[in-house]
C-alpha cells in the first residue's frame, strides 16, 4: 500500500518528511510517499540500508535474516519472493532493486530520483525516533 500525504499509522501530516524508516512496524516514508512493508520486506530493506551504496550478496541476507528472526528457517526462495514483491512496493516511491549478477542484489534510485542523504547516513535502528 502506498499513500501520499500522511503516515500510514498515525495519520501524521508527511509532507515535511524528508526520510523516515520504521523497521519494527516496516513504514518507509521518502519526501511525503509512504509504504508500508511486510516484516521480511522490512528486515531486508534494513539490511540494504545499512550497507549502501553496497549489493548484498543471496547469501547474506539469507545469514543475516536467519540470524535476525527467533524461528529462523528463511530460505532464499523465501528471500527471492520478498525482494520481488519489495520492487513492487518501493517501485512508486522511485527506488528499486536490481539484480547484479546471478545471487546479488542492490538498492537504487530510479532515473530522476535523488536518495535522501539522511538515508544512507544511518542505519533503520538509528532512525526510528524521528517523527
Amino acid at each position: 500500500m502506498t499513500l501520499s500525504g500522511q503516515c500510514p499509522c498515525c495519520g501524521q501530516s508527511l509532507v515535511d518528511v524528508e526520510y523516515f524508516f520504521h523497521q519494527q512496524t516496516g513504514v518507509l516514508i521518502v519526501a511525503g510517499a509512504s509504504v508500508v512493508l511486510s516484516p521480511n520486506e522490512s528486515l531486508v530493506l534494513g539490511m540494504f540500508i545499512k550497507g549502501y551504496p553496497k549489493p548484498l550478496l543471496l547469501s547474506q541476507i539469507s545469514a543475516e535474516a536467519n540470524r535476525c528472526r527467533a524461528n529462523g528457517g528463511i530460505t532464499n526462495e523465501t528471500i527471492r519472493s520478498v525482494i520481488s514483491f519489495m520492487r513492487d512496493k518501493l517501485g512508486p516511491i522511485g527506488f528499486n532493486i536490481v539484480n547484479v549478477g546471478m545471487f546479488c542484489y542492490a538498492l537504487v534510485a530510479k532515473p530522476g530520483v535523488q536518495l535522501p542523504a539522511r538515508m544512507m547516513r544511518r542505519a533503520p535502528r538509528q532512525v526510528q525516533q524521528e517523527i
